[in-house]
């Protein structure tokens, strides 16, 4: 073994390393027992360090093999007063195989989950929970990725999968129902040759595991439905008697959900038999709470049945067949219809959203426009508008005001409501609501950690005018340090509570930044020097 690992190792030609890996996958299957610590570290690291995909995947085949043998035993044997379980996570070979459980190449990954799937099941420990559940999401992933590929490698590497699971269950049945559920999960999704697999896999489950079976005998129950419903599709050639029809219903509305019956409808679908799918999506109509999936089956209803009126067209009766296809092209229109009514709908909510802005935000319209909602062609007999002062302000309205982070800015607001030649002939002004945000428009580059308190600013204040001016404050948090925005939006309150949205909206930018004496201490701290006697006095007194 060690010289064969020495040419693996030391002989450029990869001619001499693949008899090299021949010949120790040969040791590994015949005299697993010869191999020592220092041979499967030798191996794990030549895997791990190779470039090659077809020599790692040599390698990983005589890992695995090892991995179900006593070597492992003896590769994961440790010092006195120390267990495999809490050096196992450290070893390269659980590194090499975690590396490799989401490889693209499939056989490389197949090995990774079998050598993990072995370890877990080698060492009984309890706590090698983190490698448990790296074998399981392994082994999920090439369980999606392989039964829904019918291609000989792929069938192989599920083979390999769906062995590794039940020995996984059998060793570790607290990982049994994670393991079941994937597999009846992906069931519905899979080719045929792989259901036929995975059903084997799941009968060694519940033959090891018997209280499994009730749990899965449903969904084996919905899947047998639907294939059987595929064999009467097929054997029907297209045409299905009316007793035929009226027992698949009747199964159906006895113990089928409405996925089940989807699914046979779309077999329907597929192998030609439109009659019957229409009137099982006819079905499911009134069964789905959501108006994509309603009119996605009335899309699909209508275009079965246009298909089924194109099924009796005959080359001799041309009158037939123009009547055929003109009702196949009205249940085509009307699909299509269905499949853009829901677009339609979401546009009709947006155009109704806009239009209660657009009413919100004409306090000085009269009330028969109002109703009416024409309101680009109301005579402006009212004028109303609000004018806003903020301070502090920046003498230049693109430059930021600079607050320290450590304390609160006073935003003052001040405004004015202006009046056109006839005020308060529609509706009067009882109070004006103000609401001020703030966003974090860029944050600044330090990678230490800063106390937050209150990330955001959000605050709403109603107050009346007199003689038409208001003013308030507000308290604005700044911890973070960056470029705040602050918005200031201001809104009229009406005399029978109603909110109209007058405006105006006015920005500024704050510029929060790290107070000096938080600066130095963060500075002593990361030169490793202690604070002063006087700057622990200074932190007490700062949180008062």
């Amino acid at each position: 073994v060690q010289l064969l690992l020495q040419y693996l190792k030391n002989d450029p030609r990869k001619a001499v390393k693949r008899l090299a890996i021949q010949d120790l996958k040969l040791l590994a299957n015949k005299m697993p027992h010869t191999w020592s610590r220092e041979n499967i570290q030798a191996l794990c690291e030549s895997a791990l360090h190779t470039p090659y995909d077809s020599l790692k995947l040599g390698m990983l085949s005589v890992l695995s093999t090892l991995s179900g043998t006593i070597a492992i035993k003896q590769y994961f044997s440790s010092a006195p007063g120390t267990t495999a379980a809490t050096t196992a996570r450290s070893f390269d070979l659980v590194k090499l195989a975690q590396e490799c459980c989401y490889h693209n190449n499939r056989g490389i990954a197949a090995h990774g989950v079998r050598i993990l799937t072995n370890i877990s099941a080698s060492c009984q420990e309890k706590d090698l929970l983190p490698l448990e559940q790296d074998a399981v999401f392994g082994l999920e992933s090439l369980l999606v990725l392989c039964s829904q590929d019918d291609s000989p490698g792929a069938q192989a590497t599920l083979k390999i999968t769906l062995t590794c699971m039940v020995k996984l269950v059998k060793c570790r049945p607290h990982l049994s129902q994670s393991v079941v559920e994937s597999l009846l999960t992906q069931l519905h999704s899979a080719q045929d040759a792989a259901r036929i697999l995975m059903c084997h896999c799941l009968a060694a489950i519940a033959m090891q595991l018997p209280v499994l079976a009730d749990g899965m005998l449903g969904d084996l129950m919905e899947l047998y439905k639907v294939s059987l419903a595929t064999v009467i599709f097929v054997s029907s050639q297209k045409a299905l008697s009316p007793e035929i029809k009226t027992v698949i219903k009747q199964q159906l509305e006895n113990a089928s959900n409405g996925w089940t019956a989807y699914r046979i409808a779309r077999q329907a679908s597929r192998m030609g038999n439109h009659d019957m799918a229409r009137e099982l999506y006819q079905s499911l109509l009134t069964q789905v709470a959501s108006e994509h999936f309603y009119f996605w089956l009335n899309s699909l209803k209508e275009f079965s049945h246009a298909e089924q009126c194109l099924t009796g067209l005959q080359e001799d009766n041309y009158s037939s067949a123009l009547s055929c296809i003109a009702e196949a092209l009205k249940s085509y229109h009307k699909g299509i219809a269905s499949l853009t009514m829901k677009l339609s709908m979401e546009e009709f909510r947006n155009l109704a959203v806009r239009y209660g802005d657009l009413y919100q935000s004409s306090f000085d319209a009269d009330s028969a426009t109002l109703r009416n909602v024409e309101l680009y062609f109301f005579q402006k007999l009212q004028s109303t508008s609000i004018k806003l002062a903020l301070s502090p302000s920046p003498r230049n309205p693109a430059e930021p005001i600079a607050v320290q982070n450590n304390q609160q800015l006073a935003l003052k607001v001040e405004g004015v409501v202006q009046h056109g030649s006839k005020p308060g002939l529609f509706r009067k002004i009882q109070s004006v609501c103000l609401n001020v945000s703030s966003v974090l428009q860029s944050k600044s580059g330090q990678d230490y950690k800063i106390p937050i308190d209150n990330m955001t600013n959000e605050m709403e204040q109603r107050v009346e005018p007199h003689n038409d001016y208001f003013s308030t404050q507000f308290l604005l948090n700044f911890v973070i340090l960056g470029t705040h925005n602050i918005t200031v939006e201001s809104s009229v309150i009406d005399s029978n509570g109603i909110v109209w949205k007058t405006g105006p909206k006015t920005t500024i930018f704050v510029k929060s930044l790290e107070d000096p004496y938080s600066q130095q201490v963060r500075l002593q701290q990361q030169q490793g020097q202690p604070p002063s006697q006087q700057q622990q006095q200074r932190t007490a007194y700062s949180r008062f």
